[in-house]
This record gives structure tokens, sequence and C-alpha cells, in this order.
């Protein structure tokens, strides 16, 4: 079985190296002592067995699954993983058939690893999350502590096996009934291993994807599960049966390649932007003929340009898509993430960059300052990350993913906040050229060029347009959106990974039941499908020592160290934010308000004056001054600024909460067993979630604001 680093190395970017193909099974249920009322000699054979024949079928339908996504997936092995409990019974049983099965087992123990029902075998990669009884009345774990282990099991798992004898009080108490009824509220698939009490073998139940409506699982969870009411959105089969591999295969392949059907060549979505990609405009069509029909005798032979005929039609569908641009579909969405990275700049987008960059500079700040940012075509200050304290974990996937992310959302804004700027400032300058073609300006002036305003004037609005156009069929802002808020999920992610503390983007029900037979499923979130797949690659928390092993509650200091100094950090960013945005509003207004007041001062001289001039200042003027406002609403300039100062505000509350915790830490007081390791750990574990609540609200809140701002006509 492949090594787990070998499958793609740290350093690979992902979306144009590989994009790694993992799978993992989560296996609960009862312990020894109620498997043991079914059969007093306990698990039947006939149990072990089935278990590890559904394991395997899983394991060959992931492999199907990769192989249909091949174009993503086939640059590295697959890696199988099965996470389990260290109890005796079913946790056990998957821990004995792991490796038979082919999966790589990984433990996560609520409490000790000392606490194992079981010592072999051992496991890949395992954690201790040292639970213990925090009150003196209180001699084991409450059922919503292991209800927590499950919680977080299940966001590292593509499916859940459950081996559950379907007895339960109402309401349902049990870990195992629980975890099910969790499963199915995010529809993950489940698969219901039900034991006989004769030792025959277990009767084998599948989820139905069609049967998980949205009304079925608000009964389930708002009016009370019952195992009933569970029972209904399965199938009974026969885990040797051709129907148990189709929904297995329907499962398996929505779940891990739902951009699958895009890759067809026949896909209708793909072919259409296919073919408007090779649309040439009128003079590049003009160009490849003429290049055809030069080219030299027994040269390399050239391909045949589009026929006149084919050009037009194609021009009448090119203008058809450009007026109202069709939506990605999430699949070809999420296709689009893990192929396409956002070109670089040419020399023509490179000058619009300087150009930008530097006339805005003119109003914000110093001509020299204005120069520096013309010449490197960006802002001049950049909030880099600083080294910090050495992590008690050791991250495989995630910096690769993060750095390819945050690469390719500031490329995407990039583009998308320079084309806002052209848009509306050639708007501007389409004015001024009326205004200077209405004056008979030079060069207008000279005999024979009097149309040359005019003629600048169209060429600027056919810049608008074609602008406007192309970066809504770019999808420039929508890419934004999406790597921006894959990549702060990620950030929050890397910031709670220590303490196994995950966002709500990692619990996120993926999909819906389809509207037919020939399509049971249906993606809705294609960047949290991304996320989720990123995390089941990275797997859990592994030490940073290299151990088998990783004991939470052993680093509190050190992740108390990691997680101030992440808190810093991003204090620094959102201080940054708030400032600079709160500065380039505060400069641009006041020079919008010298061009409406230069404007008044106009319109008031013309009670004295007769200048015809002084239409540069009634019409230019305020056109310049609207471009100005029109920047700074398109970017949400002022919203998002106080967006950064509140959440500024709370970070610091937060921060001033985590030395009052260090204080407690460095006072000398001494833990003296493992129930005050974990207090500290909960403690700890609260007010990092605090963090991560707030980052993610801020996210959420930047995401909606904005996600509607598609570039479009300046009024």
């Amino acid at each position: 079985m492949p090594q787990e680093n070998s499958a793609m190395d740290s350093s690979m970017e992902p979306g144009r190296d590989a994009f790694l193909p993992a799978f993992s099974v989560m296996v609960t249920g009862h312990r020894g002592p109620r498997l043991r009322r079914l059969d007093p000699d306990g698990p039947a054979p006939a149990l072990r067995d089935t278990l590890q024949q559904v394991l395997t079928a899983l394991r060959i339908g992931a492999g199907r699954a990769f192989d249909a996504g091949d174009a993503i997936y086939g640059r590295a092995d697959p890696i199988y993983r099965l996470f389990t409990g260290v109890a005796t019974g079913a946790d056990e049983l998957a821990a004995q058939v792991a490796d038979a099965a082919g999966f790589r087992l990984n433990v996560i123990a609520p409490g000790r690893a000392a606490d194992s029902g079981y010592t072999e075998p051992e496991p890949r990669r395992a954690i201790a999350l040292g639970m213990r009884p925090t009150s003196e009345n209180q001699r084991k774990l409450r059922q919503s502590d292991y209800s927590l282990r499950d919680d977080l099991t299940l966001c590292f798992a593509d499916v859940l096996v459950a081996i559950w004898d379907g007895r339960e009080p109402f309401p349902m108490r049990s870990g195992t009934s629980l975890a099910v009824k969790t499963a199915l509220l995010r529809r993950t698939p489940v698969i219901w291993l039900q034991p006989h009490a004769d030792g025959q073998p277990p009767e084998v139940r599948v989820t139905d994807p069609q049967r998980l409506t949205d009304t079925a699982l608000t009964e389930i969870d708002v009016l009370g599960a019952t195992p009933d009411l569970i029972a209904r959105l399965f199938v009974t089969l026969e885990p040797d049966s051709a129907a148990f591999e189709r929904l297995l295969d329907t499962w398996l392949l929505n779940l891990l390649a739902p951009f699958a059907t895009t890759l067809e060549a026949d896909n209708a979505e793909r072919r259409l932007r296919e073919r408007i990609a090779r649309q040439h405009s009128l003079l590049g069509f003009v160009q490849a003929w003429g290049r055809y029909l030069l080219r030299r005798p027994g040269g390399r032979r050239a391909a045949r340009p589009l026929s006149l005929l084919a050009w037009l039609q194609g021009t009448l569908l090119w203008l058809r898509v450009m007026l109202n641009p069709p939506q990605p579909s999430p699949e070809l969405q999420v296709l689009e993430y893990l192929t396409l990275s956002v070109p670089a700049p040419r020399w023509q987008d490179r000058l619009v960059s300087r150009l930008h960059y530097g006339l805005a500079g003119l109003v914000k700040t110093t001509p020299a300052e204005a120069w520096q940012r013309f010449l490197r075509g960006s802002e001049l200050a950049r909030l880099d990350a600083r080294p910090g304290p050495e992590s008690p974990i050791r991250e495989q996937f995630l910096p690769a993913y993060f750095a390819f992310g945050e690469a390719q959302a500031r490329r995407c804004a990039q583009r998308y906040r320079d084309d806002t700027w052209l848009i509306f400032y050639a708007a501007a300058m389409a004015v001024f050229c009326a205004v200077a073609g209405a004056l008979y300006l030079w060069p207008a002036s000279v005999a024979g060029w009097g149309l040359t305003w005019v003629l600048l004037e169209f060429l600027l609005l056919r810049l608008i347009v074609g602008k406007v156009l192309q970066s809504r069929f770019r999808g420039w802002h929508r890419r934004w959106m999406g790597y921006r808020y894959m990549t702060e999920q990620l950030r929050v992610l890397r910031l709670g990974f220590p303490l196994l503390i995950l966002p709500d983007s990692m619990r996120q029900t993926l999909w819906e039941p389809g509207p037919s037979a020939e399509q049971p499923m249906r993606l809705l979130h294609p960047e949290s499908w991304v996320l989720q797949r990123i995390l089941v690659a990275e797997g859990l928390p592994r030490s940073a020592a290299r151990k088998p092993w990783f004991r939470i509650t052993h680093h509190n200091e050190a992740i108390l160290q990691v997680s101030r100094h992440a808190l810093a950090e991003n204090e620094r960013y959102f201080y940054w934010v708030h400032h600079t945005l709160h500065q380039d509003h505060h400069r641009l207004h006041r020079f919008s308000l010298a061009l409406f007041a230069l404007t008044f001062a106009a319109v008031l001289s013309h009670f004295v004056f007769t200048l015809p001039g002084v239409l540069f200042f009634t019409a230019f003027f305020p056109a310049w001054g609207a471009a100005i406002h029109g920047i700074l609403s398109q970017n949400e300039v002022v919203r998002v600024s106080a967006m950064a100062q509140q959440t500024l505000h709370r970070l610091r509350t937060l921060d001033t909460a985590l030395s009052v915790h260090k204080t407690v830490t460095d006072s000398g007081i001494r833990i003296s067993n493992d129930a005050e390791a974990w207090a500290r750990t909960q403690e700890l574990r609260g007010l990092v979630s605090a963090v991560a609540d707030t980052l993610e609200t801020e996210n959420r809140q930047w995401v909606t604001l904005l996600q509607h701002n598609e570039p479009d006509l300046p009024g």
C-alpha cells in the first residue's frame, strides 16, 4: 500500500499538478456488552465477514470513481482511510478488518490513548482528545463527549458504516443512533449493518439519495428521530448484489467526482465555452485567413479558419452569451477550481494595472508614491506574514492548497479591480471626448480631423461594453469570491486544526436529491466540496514529532502560543484593511468634493462670464466625480472598512482573554491530573473557537456584501 507522503508532494501546486485522491470511511457501532446481548460468545464471524465485504466494496467503488475523474486524480495513488474509536465491539471489529479491506486504520480516542479497549492492530494515525470527567460525581464521560468525538470524525469521513441493532427508546440516546442521525442530516451516505441474534449475516441497508429530501430530514430533526423513521430512508440490499454495487457507484461518483460529466467530450456546457473561446474578432478573423492564404508552400500545415458563415453564426452566439452569460454549473465550477489557474497578466493587463494604481496614487498619495505605484502596478504596502512559533502538528497538504488559493484570489481580485477602474474612468473620459468634440478642441479644429473626438468617444464606449461583457463571461468576480472564500476557510481551519476546531463549511451539506432517477443527486456548493476534499486528503492532525499518537492535552502551551501568533497576524491584517480603506475613501471623497466645488463655481460664473470652456467644469468634472463614487461603491470600500474595524475590535477582546488564559497557565499552577489538563484544553478550545467564529462570520459577511457586485455598465 502506498505511503501517504508519496501520494502528493506538499510543494506541488493544486489545480495544476495534482488533487489528492483520498477516501475515508467511519465505522461506529455498539460496544462489546451490547453486541454480546445478541450473541453471548461475542460478535459472530458473519458480522465480521460482512463488515469486511462492505468495506472492500466501498474501496473498489471509490477506485472506480477516481478512475472516472482520472483527469484530476490521475497523477496520485489513492489513499483509503478507516476511522473508528478505541472501544470493544464495533470499533475493535473495524480495526481487525481494516488492513484486509485495504484501508489504513485511523483512530480518534475520546480519552487517553491508554483507554483503548484493544491493543492490536496499531493505528497508522491516532488522536487522543484527552477527555476526562470534570467533576467528582462524574465517573465516566457524558454522551455529549462521545457525540463531539463522532461529530469531528464525521467531518473526515465520506461514508458512515454503522453496526446498529435498531432498538432505541424515544428520544434516541445511544452514540451509534445519534451518529446515524447526524450523518443523515448532513446527507452523508450511511450503510447500516443490523446484526441478528442467531449469528446469521447482518441485514445490510443503504441510504437512498432520493429519499433524503428536505421534508424527511426536517421531520427527523424537528419531530424526533426514531428507528422506524430512519429506516424509511434506507433500502435493504445484499452486499454481493448488482443493485448494491450500482447504488454505491451512484453515491461515490457524486461524492468523489461530481465533475466527471463535464469531462465528457459531448458535454454541452463545456462545448459552448470552448466555442466562445475560439471565436475571433473581425480583425482576428481577417488575420487568420490572411495567414492561412499567405502561408509558404511546403511549410507547416495550418488549420483552416472558420468559414464566413460559421464566423457570423459564432458572432451571434458570442453576442447572445456575452449579453446573458450562462452561470456555470456547480460541477463545472469544481472543475475550474481544480484545473484552471488564473493566467498571468498580459502586457495590456499590466499597463492597465500601472495606470490604475498610478493615477489613483495621484489622488491618494504624493506624486513620488504615485510614480512608484505606476512602476509596480500595485499598492506599495503589502502585508506579509511574519514567522511564528513552531506548531505541535505537521501539516502535509494544507499549506500548498492555502498558498495556491491565496495566489488565485489575488490575481482574480486584481483583474476585477482593474476592470472596474477602467470601466468607470473610460466612462468619464467618454464625457471628456464629448465636451472636446462639442468645443472643437485640437485636433478637431484642423481641417479633415473634425471627427477625432467622436471616434475616440466611440472607441471608449466600445471598450466599456467589451470590458463589461468579457469580465462577466470570464467570471473574474465570481472566481475571486470563490477563491477568497475557500482561502479564508482554510485560514480558519489551520487556526483551529491542532485542537480539532473545524469551520462550519466542513459540515455543510453538499448536495440535494436530483430531479430524476437519471440524476439522483445534485451538487449545491462547489467551494465547500473542494474544502471538504482538502480536509479528507489532509486527514487527522499528525504529531510534529512524527509519532503515531497526537495527544491534544499534552500540547496546550504550544497550541496557545501558535493561536496567539495567528490572532496577532489577523489583528494586523484587519487594522491594515480598515486603515487603508478608510484613508483611501477619505482622500477620494475630498477629491470628489473639490471637483463638485469647481463645478459649482463654474456654474456661478455663468452669471458673469460666457466662456465655452466652462463645459469642462459643468460636464466632465461631475462625470469624473461620479466615476470615483462608482469605484468606491462597486468595491464597497466604506462597508468593508467598517466590517474590518468591527472584526478588529472583537479580535482584540479575544486577544485580551487569551492573555488572561496565558497568565493563568504561567502562574506556576501545576496541572496535577488528566482532568485538570482537559479542563485547560476545554478553556483553550472555547477561546480559539470564538476566534474562528469571528473570522468565519467576517468572511461570510464579506462574501454576502460583494457577491452581487458583478461588473456593470456605468450610469
